[in-house]
């Protein structure tokens, strides 16, 4: 009895050659199954039907005494196996990603109840320094929370949108200093991070605009704020350019040692991204951080 007349005819092609000598109990011998095909295994995995004919038939030969009927049976038993493993699989992923969306929605939950009461404690706060101290706080957190708020909505569980979030970030910041007179330039296209990756580089964005909000333009003068992400097609990795056009950041003061909260956490967060920044005091004031997506390890 020839392939050709197996009742397993139509789904001997779904098996890979690897699998069937596996199944069989053969070693694999590279050498032979590219003289059958004839071309790259790789390229054989995907069988035509002529290509699995005379595989089966060299098969049948090389099993001596084992009839073709019984190699497909085999085969269609470990098919069998197979869909039902895939199929627990699939199962178990839609599980965990219902679940991890679930943890996104509750760390972002709980981190708008920590800004709500930072907001709420603010009210009853009258000195000026200590109530500019909640609202950075309280900006550091809605950052944060965005995050969790991109990755809960996005379809990909494992990265974020950064054109999306940007947007979303600066917005709020802008929002709570409620600036007059300054614009806001965004060039951000097709950037997508982790969240390893994404959070610290959303906090500095964050606190270096907060810094342009609140001193580049005293006065109420007029001004714009750039951010611009970019990946470098050669390597992959990252620039982020911070800018505005305002009064400029002073002589005296050295931006990585510095008494300032804010430019300290973009300090720190600049070596957890391995990464490199620079100051430029040219026209007004430019920050640009060179660095690449942190690859995750796992945590014992």
């Amino acid at each position: 009895m020839s392939v050709e007349e197996g009742n397993g005819k139509r789904r001997i092609w779904e098996f890979q050659p690897f699998t069937i000598c596996r199944i069989l109990g053969l070693s694999f011998d590279e050498g032979w199954l590219k003289r059958i095909f004839k071309t790259r295994i790789s390229a054989a995995i995907h069988m035509k039907e002529h290509l699995a004919l005379r595989f089966y038939n060299e098969l049948s030969r090389k099993l001596s005494g084992c009839k073709v009927e019984e190699i497909i049976k085999q085969l269609e038993i470990a098919l069998e196996s197979n869909k039902k493993a895939e199929e627990q699989i699939e199962k178990s992923l839609n599980e965990k990603e219902v679940l991890l969306r679930e943890v996104h929605h509750r760390v972002k939950n709980n981190l708008q109840i920590i800004s709500s009461l930072l907001r709420l404690q603010s009210r009853r706060i009258e000195d000026k320094q200590a109530l500019e101290m909640f609202k950075d706080t309280q900006n550091r957190v809605k950052s944060m929370a965005l995050i969790h708020d991109r990755l809960y909505q996005s379809k990909d569980l494992a990265i974020i949108d950064f054109a999306v979030y940007i947007n979303g970030l600066t917005g709020n910041l802008f929002r709570s200093y409620n600036p007059k007179g300054i614009k806001l330039d965004i060039e951000v296209k097709d950037i997508f991070l982790d969240i390893n990756t994404g959070v610290p580089c959303g906090l500095i964005i964050s606190e270096l605009v907060s810094n342009s909000l609140k001193h580049a333009f005293p006065g109420g003068k007029n001004g714009k704020i750039q951010v611009g992400l970019y990946k470098l097609p050669k390597d992959g990795d990252f620039t982020l350019i911070v800018s505005d056009n305002g009064v400029g950041f002073p002589e005296c003061l050295d931006s990585q040692n510095t008494e300032s909260l804010g430019l300290q956490l973009v300090t720190a967060l600049v070596e957890q991204l391995d990464g490199t920044i620079e100051l430029d005091r040219g026209e007004g004031t430019s920050f640009t951080l060179k660095f690449k997506e942190l690859k995750y390890e796992a945590r014992m």
